[in-house]
Formats: structure tokens, sequence, C-alpha cells
């Protein structure tokens, strides 16, 4: 059996002082890059515990705010509720002209190189043409001009057409969902109900939404 000698390292042995400092330095070493780590461990957390604080700062900026745990109603604008009768009357140049003045130029179709690029109609617009309808054909069954012979449709306008207030029903219905107002209305014991008369309600500024989409009406349709 032979035996093979190891390859002389160029590099000599390290003595037990010279391996004892190596060891020194390569703790230290290791502890630096440790502390450094935690530091940024900890800047990283901080940043994080700010951004995560801003963005619920700014997220419930963008919520409806709460009162006493409930929604608290949109708008900015308060409005006393009474009854006018006017909008209930018989169709009339004065009841006519007043529902016709609640529409801003176009009807409530507007154009908006940004929201609406292509022609589209404003809800509440399309919520007012569909009551006023069933206005129409109220007063058009009371006349007893309203009939079931689907044969009579052609002396009708399209506003008491079966078929237009039966959209009707189901789209103020879905609207109403849709907007879900919170307001709260005093009950009236007499009726053990409400009347919605008599009380000041929270309301988004109708005003302003009928000036904006009078500026950017579309006569397209």
């Amino acid at each position: 059996m032979s035996f093979e000698s190891a390859p002389k390292s160029d590099e000599p042995l390290m003595s037990g002082e010279d391996g004892y400092l190596e060891n020194q330095a390569g703790y230290k070493s290791s502890q630096a890059q440790l502390k450094r780590s935690y530091i940024w461990k900890v800047i990283f957390g901080i940043f994080a515990a700010v951004v995560i604080f801003g963005l619920g700062v700014v997220t419930g900026n963008h919520l409806p705010p709460r009162r006493q745990g409930l929604l608290a109603p949109e708008g900015n604008v308060k409005v006393f509720m009474e009854y006018n009768s006017t909008f209930t009357l018989h169709p009339s140049p004065e009841s006519d002209a007043a529902w016709d003045s609640l529409f801003p130029k176009g009807k409530g179709f507007v154009r908006h190189d940004e929201i609406a690029p292509e022609t589209s109609g404003l809800v509440v617009y399309h919520g007012l043409h569909c009551l006023n309808a069933l206005r129409g054909v109220y007063y058009a069954s009371v006349d007893g001009l309203q009939t079931r012979d689907m044969e009579d449709h052609a002396q009708m306008s399209h506003m008491t057409d079966p078929h237009h207030v039966r959209h009707c029903f189901d789209y103020l219905r879905q609207s109403l969902m849709c907007s879900a107002d919170t307001n709260l209305e005093p009950v009236t014991k007499e009726l053990k109900g409400v009347t919605g008369w008599g009380f000041t309600r929270t309301c988004r500024d109708l005003d302003s939404v009928k000036a904006w989409a009078e500026e950017n009406w579309s006569n397209e349709i």
C-alpha cells in the first residue's frame, strides 16, 4: 500500500492567535450584517405601517360617513319636503310645463369626452320620465281612455303605452333600490305610517346635475 502526500498549500497554516483574530473579525462582521438587516426590517415595517395608515385615511375619506351605525344619506343639500300638487294634476299646459321644467336641455342625454364618449342618459332623468309616464297612464285610466284592447294602442301616446308603463314600474323599483336612500322620515301616529312630508331631507344638488347636463347635452337622441 502506498501513500501519496497531499499537495502543499501556498498559504501557511494559521497560527492559534491568527485564527482567533480571524474568528473575532468574522463574528463582528456577522453581527454588523445582522444589525443592518434588523435596522432595514424596522425601517420597512415603519414604512409599511405608514402606507397602510395612509390608505386607510384615503379610503375612509371616500366612504359615506356613518351616523349612529346607519349610513348617512348622500348629498349636501337640505330640502324641506312638502306636497306640491302641480306635479300630480291631470295633464294640462300647467302641469306638463312643471314636469318639463325638471329636465335639462337634451332631456338628460349627454356626451362627455372622458366619462361619456358615447351618448348616455343620466339615470335621474330616466326615472323622472318614467314617473311622468305613470301620471299620464293614471289619468288616461281615470278618463276611461285606457282599455285592455291592444288594438287601441294606436290612440295612445308613447307615454301611456302599456308596454312603456310596465317597463317603468320595474325600472323605478330597481332605481329606488340602487339609490337606497337612508333619510329618516317621521312617522304620523294617526296614520300609523309616513306621508313623506314635513321634514328636512339630505339630497344631492339636482340643480348642479341639471347645469352639468346642459353643458354636456347631446342632440343625438
